[in-house]
């Protein structure tokens, strides 16, 4: 296959004349003497394995094949490209680039136990969050105008809010977040 930037690439066939492959991966199949290809409408490849007296079927239009990395952090953030060599020769991809999103779980509430509610005329409640991260809760008292009240590092333990304000208001709503 050649792609538009005139990159060259192996979509099926592992040079060994014989007859091999069926319901595996297309580039690990056998092929003996292919004389032709075709595509049908739907992308799909097929290909004259005239030795073999076959017609051979390549399902293409699942997308390109992929290369699944594994225990990659925040210091692998880059530009990359990737060689595939052989005894044939080798090719090189097109640069990629790996960018990394990290998610955290939001910090949660803990709404049971004795320590949810007012204890020593204060209203207070545990929290918990991931290891180092950052929480901060809010205070409101018409769930459109949010005040920051506390913030703290999780340390992977649930720890304690109390807000010595609470019996100043009415009501008040309280949210736990990650800035």
């Amino acid at each position: 296959m050649v792609d538009s930037t005139g990159l060259i690439s192996t979509v099926a066939g592992n040079g060994t004349p014989a007859y091999s492959g069926d319901g595996g991966a297309a580039a690990n199949a056998s092929l003996y003497f292919p004389a032709g290809v075709s595509m049908d409408a739907f992308g799909n490849l097929y290909i004259a394995d005239y030795s073999n007296q076959r017609i051979r079927k390549v399902l293409l239009s699942s997308g390109h094949p992929t290369l699944t990395l594994g225990n990659i952090g925040a210091n692998n953030v880059g530009n990359y490209s990737v060689v595939i060599s052989s005894p044939y020769g080798s090719v090189t991809s097109a640069v990629a680039s790996l960018a990394i999103t990290i998610a955290t779980n939001p910090p949660e509430i803990i709404v049971t136990g004795s320590t949810f509610g007012f204890l020593n005329n204060q209203f207070g409640f545990n929290l918990n969050g991931m290891m180092g991260a950052t929480i901060v809760v809010d205070g409101s008292t018409n769930l459109v105008d949010w005040m920051p009240l506390f913030t703290n590092t999780a340390n992977g333990n649930p720890f304690y809010f109390f807000d010595p304000q609470s019996t100043n208001f009415p009501s008040r709503f309280y949210r736990a977040r990650l800035p």
